[in-house]
């Protein structure tokens, strides 16, 4: 699955990042916004906001 629709809020390769965070469990919590989500990581004050498909909760 491409994450072509991924907006980007770091200035680095997030998307390598995140999606080896995900692999790994380490989401602290998912929150949906206007069909956004709002990833907030364990290991850093940052947040990664991606465009999915799939369902989720906040």
């Amino acid at each position: 699955m491409e994450q072509q629709n991924k907006l980007p809020l770091m200035l680095f390769n997030d998307e390598f990042i995140a999606k080896a965070l995900f692999s790994v469990n380490q989401i602290m919590e998912y929150c949906y916004t206007d069909e956004v989500k709002y990833v907030k990581l364990t290991y850093a004050p940052y947040r990664f906001v991606f465009r999915h498909s799939q369902g989720g909760t906040c």
